[in-house]
């Protein structure tokens, strides 16, 4: 079974990087890649799309930042586990982000070695 992941970046090289990083995966169809431009886009895909396995959601962004996506996904009770990642690790960020129920906060640059464990994990459980 081929898990779906949805990013949640404004960066564009984000869309780049994750397929460049999870080629082997991709090409073994472990994993499927989904990517979205900010907040409002994902909770769109999201509300359509029920058999995602995993978001992972940049913080700030235009539209709907990473946190409103969070609590608009409480609200609409889509539960799944959910990667933070961020260029900015202060200590208010990480508690939101725990708050909001994010399983990981992974810092910027992101250590894709790293990120690779920690879905391998958060799939498996």
């Amino acid at each position: 079974m081929t898990n779906k992941i949805l990013v949640v970046d404004d960066e564009r090289m984000i869309k780049m990087l994750f397929e460049f990083q999870f080629l082997d995966e991709i090409e073994a169809h472990y994993y499927n890649f989904l990517f979205a431009f900010d907040g409002t886009e994902a909770l769109e895909m999201l509300e359509k799309t029920s058999d995602i396995s995993l978001l992972i959601t940049d913080i700030r962004m235009p539209k709907m930042d990473g946190f409103t996506l969070m609590e608009n996904l409480k609200e609409k009770q889509i539960k799944l586990p959910i990667f933070v990642v961020s260029a900015y690790d202060k200590a208010v960020n990480l508690e939101k982000a725990q708050q909001l129920g994010a399983n990981e906060f992974i810092n910027k640059p992101i250590d894709f070695n790293n990120l690779k464990e920690k879905i391998k994990e958060i799939l498996q459980s």
